[in-house]
């Protein structure tokens, strides 16, 4: 018969490294909030505040103080951090999620407008409208690293999925710029509609739908293949675009109408157009489970919430002063967390009257091992 504490001592062993990545797995829920709700940041561009909305429940959770005349916002692709454009103090507010304060802020260019976060989540590029430029910001240390000169007053911004281009609307100009991001350089300037505003790019870095606001009173279809427009589609002051995560669809807010534009990205067609819910619509964000549309109307101070199977009004949430919300609004409320591989070690097997003995003693060695992590020991 096998000894009876070396076989113990084998199966205490396994079970404690059986129970160490469930543990981790815990402790990982606990830091990141495993299942929460995505939330939407909103800036409040006459209050100088940000709404923060929980997507869950479509109530405002907290009210962030941010600098003056917030405008556009970006999200980490880890549901970190939030970055906020300041339009009339020259800088960003860069909000920590887990708490809801603002834990730096950037001085950038003059009048800042657009902001997109990388998808690699290292860098964010915030279009400077006065200054003519877009300041790059290191969000490891939240310091600008690069300054890009563009051209006249440049508002929208977007970076593709790959990380490599940054596509810049320059709203005086009539023109995107694409700007490399390896070097931080200029590789070409694609002219579109008169007076660009927003600017998405599809999931998978084909195409960029640019908003042409006024005198054009269209949308820009760019081919990142070549750098130039393959279709235009017609819309009536267009402000913000937002496409879903599937890239069937892309949503286009006409902010001197009050509706928003349904396009079919297969087709490049109009699919549909909807009554925004609100007065002056302008930015408008997507949940990551493509499920909802939230669209931010600055007259009337509310964010519509949409359902994007039916394109329907679902609710509104009231929000603060003349909001706008330039960007992805909508940080990501969960962590993915890898699959979990346990090496098992070979044990000896027991024998049927030395089983109900191993069970008791596994029992209590599991809930040893517990009250030990809990301790940190």
């Amino acid at each position: 018969m096998t000894n009876h504490l070396t076989m113990r001592g084998a199966w205490l062993r396994a079970i404690c490294s059986l129970l160490a990545p469930l543990l981790a797995v815990v402790s990982l829920t606990t830091a990141f909030g495993v299942g929460a709700a995505p939330f939407a940041y909103v800036p409040n561009s006459g209050g100088g505040t940000v709404s923060v909305i929980d997507i869950a429940t479509n109530t405002v959770i907290a009210t962030v103080t941010a600098g003056t005349g917030p405008y556009g916002v970006g999200t980490t692709p880890d549901g970190t951090k939030v970055y906020v454009s300041n339009q009339m103090s020259n800088n960003v507010t860069v909000i920590g999620t887990a708490t809801n304060t603002v834990i730096a802020t950037v001085g950038v260019g003059t009048k800042p407008a657009g902001i997109a976060v990388s998808p690699n989540g290292t860098r964010v590029y915030i279009a400077n409208e006065t200054s003519g430029n877009v300041s790059v910001i290191n969000t490891a240390t939240n310091t600008v690293v690069a300054t890009v000169a563009v051209q006249l007053t440049p508002k929208g911004i977007a970076v593709t999925p790959d990380n490599t281009r940054v596509y810049v609307a320059n709203s005086d100009s009539s023109s995107v710029s694409v700007i490399a991001t390896a070097t931080n350089t200029i590789l070409t300037t694609v002219p579109v509609g008169t007076s660009p505003i927003g600017v998405a790019i599809t999931p998978n870095g084909a195409r960029v739908y640019v908003a042409n606001n006024s005198g054009a009173n269209d949308i820009s279809v760019i081919d990142t293949a070549t750098n130039t427009v393959v279709a235009t589609i017609a819309g009536t002051d267009p402000f913000g675009v937002a496409i879903t995560p599937n890239g069937a669809k892309v949503y286009v807010t006409n902010s001197g109408q009050d509706r928003i534009t349904v396009i079919n990205t297969a087709t490049n067609t109009v699919l549909t157009t909807i009554l925004a819910g609100g007065v002056d619509p302008e930015g408008l964000a997507i949940s990551p489970d493509g499920t909802r549309l939230y669209v931010v109307n600055n007259a009337s101070a509310s964010v519509t919430v949409f359902n994007t199977a039916t394109d329907t009004l679902v609710t509104t949430v009231t929000v603060g002063t003349t909001p706008v919300g330039l960007g992805n609004f909508i940080s990501i409320g969960s962590v993915a967390i890898p699959p979990i591989i346990v090496a098992v070690p070979a044990l000896p097997i027991p024998t049927l009257g030395e089983w109900g003995v191993l069970m008791l003693s596994g029992l209590l060695a599991g809930l040893g091992c517990l009250k030990r992590r809990r301790k940190g020991h």
